[in-house]
């Protein structure tokens, strides 16, 4: 199970990378600050085009909302 700490590496990955398109991690332990800092990495790809973060019980609409304007 991915949780904050897991989510926060991954956003590290996502600036990082340079051909990351899609992040799948449903159904993990990750909460609104995982979320948050997911979205505050999306900005620094040109190349992530999806961060699906479904059955977290932790992830509210609004963090869903922020990756989502994040991505636009």
């Amino acid at each position: 199970q991915i949780s904050d700490a897991g989510a926060a590496a991954i956003a590290e990955a996502i600036k990082a990378s340079a051909s990351l398109s899609h992040v799948f991690l449903q159904f993990n332990q990750i909460t609104s600050r995982g979320a948050r800092a997911l979205a505050a990495a999306i900005p620094f790809s040109n190349t992530i085009m999806l961060v699906d973060l479904n059955g977290n019980p932790g992830v509210t609409s609004a963090d869903k909302s922020a990756i989502e304007a994040a991505l636009a």
